[in-house]
């Protein structure tokens, strides 16, 4: 019940609920870009989901490096699945206990790594999508008949 609780909670946060719906949108775009045209992960997801999110709600009381830092998170999403594929084909492997252990630590540490840098280029891209929402919102006041 402890984690359906936690779960409702963060669903109901703005904080989260905004990064998640634009990310769960954007994620299988993304996932196929990735995977069909490159094939290491690229910084391009984090930041286009930080500037989209930031832009989209930036009308609510979320700052949007929060935002954009969370739109990065639900992006690296496609990091953690390449991790968990070579994972697999990495246990298929015959390896040592040593080589093997000490294959899945730093595979961990730098999964870790860029999970950290996806949340960093989403708030970048959260910080810069703020600019253009500003920069769009008055644009359309000046523009707008009185």
């Amino acid at each position: 019940m402890q984690i359906r609780d936690d779960i409702r909670h963060i669903l109901h946060e703005p904080t989260w609920r905004y990064p998640i719906a634009t990310g769960l949108i954007s994620i299988p775009l993304s996932l196929l870009i990735q995977w069909s045209l490159i094939d290491e992960p690229g910084l391009v997801p984090p930041l286009v989901g930080g500037i989209v999110v930031s832009v989209i709600f930036r009308h609510h009381s979320v700052p949007s490096r929060r935002l954009g830092w969370r739109a990065g998170l639900v992006a690296s999403v496609g990091v953690v699945i390449g991790t968990l594929s070579f994972l697999l084909e990495l246990a298929g492997g015959t390896h040592t206990l040593f080589s093997g252990g000490v294959a899945v630590f730093f595979l961990a540490f730098v999964t870790g790594l860029f999970i950290l840098l996806y949340g960093v280029i989403g708030a970048i891209g959260g910080i810069i999508g703020e600019w253009v929402g500003r920069k769009i919102g008055r644009r359309n006041v000046e523009s707008s008949p009185a």
